[in-house]
Order: structure tokens, then C-alpha cells, then sequence
């Protein structure tokens, strides 16, 4: 009789024991997809944020209120977070076009430092890879505000 009582205490601990995992199982499981959620809420954020900096940016290159050079730098950085396929990579490659040749000129203070002369250098390159690329640039710039980057919003 006491090996059945044993028995059942046995079996009832381990049921109880086996309990316990499954639920914390469960708020593992809880836990991870509301990880994910948030995760997805984040990416979405930033898409969101890159979408509308490009948008901006796109506007005021063709309204001419920015440096084509300047524009083309910061919308082939964006536009390389934003996960295109290679046929839309095609539609911008204009400015991956323009950032390779200027991408090597000194900015803000590295440009400062710069004498006269070496400055007025960088500035012919500079001048002369705008020229050369200003129509494809504009109209990748035209393009880029008719293009739907939510085609590619993380779902």
C-alpha cells in the first residue's frame, strides 16, 4: 500500500514538474514574439525614417536647393540601407556613380585644413564630376521621389 501512495506522489511531483517547464515554455514563447514585434516595430521605424530622409533629399536636389554632389553622397548611403533588388539599384545608380568620384574629397575639417591651393583642386574635381553627372543625378533624384521605397518596408 505505501509503494502505491509512494507511486502516486512520484508520478503527481513529476506531473507537477512537468507543469512548470510547459509553462515556462509558454512565457519563453510569449517573451520571443514580443521580441520579434518590437524588433519589426524598429526596423519599420527606421525604413519609415530612411524612406522620408530620401524623399527630402531627392526634393531638394530637383528643386536645386542641394549640392547635387551632397545629395548623391547621402542618398547612396541611405538608399544602401534599404535592401533593393538589383533591377532598383539600377534606377539610382547615379548616385553610387557621382559618390565614387567624389566620395575621396575632404569635408568639414579635413577640408579646413586643407591649403588654398589643394582646396581649389578638390573643388575643380568636385565641380567637374557635378557637371558630368548632374542630368543622371536629377533624374535619378525625379525618379527616387515617384518610387515607393514601402515596396521593400519590413513586414
Amino acid at each position: 500500500m505505501w509503494l502505491i501512495i509512494l507511486a502516486v506522489a512520484i508520478v503527481l511531483g513529476l506531473a507537477g514538474y512537468a507543469g512548470y517547464l510547459l509553462w515556462q515554455v509558454k512565457q519563453q514563447r510569449i517573451k520571443l514574439e514580443a521580441s520579434r514585434a518590437q524588433r519589426l516595430k524598429t526596423e519599420q521605424s527606421k525604413h519609415d525614417y530612411v524612406a522620408e530622409s530620401c524623399r527630402v533629399i531627392a526634393r531638394h536636389i530637383v528643386e536645386g536647393e542641394l549640392n547635387i554632389s551632397e545629395g548623391a553622397i547621402r542618398l547612396k548611403v541611405l538608399l544602401d540601407n534599404i535592401n533593393l533588388s538589383d533591377i532598383d539599384k539600377q534606377r539610382f545608380v547615379a548616385f553610387e556613380r557621382l559618390y565614387e568620384q567624389v566620395k575621396d574629397l575632404d569635408t568639414h575639417d579635413a577640408r579646413a585644413q586643407l591649403t588654398v591651393n589643394e582646396r581649389k583642386a578638390q573643388d575643380r574635381v568636385r565641380h567637374k564630376a557635378e557637371y558630368q553627372h548632374q542630368e543622371s543625378v536629377t533624374n535619378a533624384a525625379k525618379a527616387l521621389l515617384e518610387f515607393d521605397l514601402n515596396r521593400y518596408r519590413p513586414s
